[in-house]
């Protein structure tokens, strides 16, 4: 029985990817449409116009900041002379646009699925006529009841990432901060927008028993719709494609419930 274990994994991870790049094409054509496009229109004027407000005025004040989160000592050796106190004030320099960068990824992140909070109930029916309108919906919770676990969660992550921050600027440690800096962002991302999605699609049951039985199935689709949110200026405008990701795996679980349950 052991020994079939890691052939099982495997073979269901190699489904995921399968379904993954499915729903990714069926998706990225859904996005590209006129209905899709004006819906997202106002998460990017919204994200652009806030992030190129705060870095034309603050730009400066901004990266002078994050410099005096660093130890006394480092900014005291970057201005000294010499050439490897040269290469370090290179390097420090480099760090805190790095941190700079990595906090626009995070906001960004952050407006899009509170944006993402009402037109999800617009994508959810767009892609149930179009696709599934043989499946049933239901529905549990309400877009307030959506926006206070978005709340909720928002403040587990910033008490997370608040933990986690110190650990950036310690030498070799950093990196694993930034790493394991990733896990609260992930985490609110899936837990969010999973949510909101789904309690337009299930009853808060179905809901439930589907995590249980798709547990590892949902966090690897999950974090494969969570990569779009690292890529660069694509992150922008990439909830939506997201949700339309999320809404068509929910979708697909569903139907395939509803033909096993009506066989049985």
């Amino acid at each position: 029985m052991r020994l079939n274990y890691p052939s099982k994994v495997s073979e269901e991870g190699f489904q995921v990817m399968v379904l993954s790049l499915s729903i990714l094409k069926k998706s990225f054509n859904d996005f590209l449409s006129a209905r899709m496009l004006s819906i997202n229109l106002g998460p990017i004027l919204l994200s652009l116009a806030f992030f190129g407000a705060v870095f034309y005025y603050n730009g400066a004040n901004i990266v002078g900041y994050c410099q005096t989160l660093l130890p006394q000592s480092l900014n005291d050796y970057s201005h000294s002379q010499g050439f490897f106190a040269g290469v370090f004030a290179w390097v420090l320099k480099a760090l805190v646009y790095f941190l700079i960068f990595w906090i626009v990824i995070l906001l960004s992140l952050i407006i899009n699925i509170f944006a993402s909070v009402f037109y999800t109930p617009l994508v959810v029916s767009y892609l149930h006529q179009k696709y599934y309108p043989h499946v049933v919906l239901e529905e549990f919770g309400s877009i307030l009841f959506s926006i206070k676990y978005f709340l909720k969660s928002l403040i587990f992550m910033l008490l997370w990432m608040a933990v986690l921050t110190p650990f950036y600027f310690i030498p070799f440690i950093g990196v694993f901060g930034v790493f394991f800096s990733i896990i609260p962002h992930f985490l609110f991302f899936k837990n969010t927008m999973s949510l909101d999605i789904a309690s337009m699609i299930f009853n808060h049951q179905s809901y439930q028993n589907l995590l249980k039985q798709h547990r590892l199935k949902h966090y690897r689709f999950s974090f494969f719709c969570y990569l779009f949110s690292l890529i660069p200026f694509f992150n922008f405008f990439t909830t939506l494609l997201q949700t339309l990701m999320l809404t068509h795996y929910f979708f697909i679980l569903k139907e395939k419930n509803a033909r096993f349950y009506s066989r049985a």
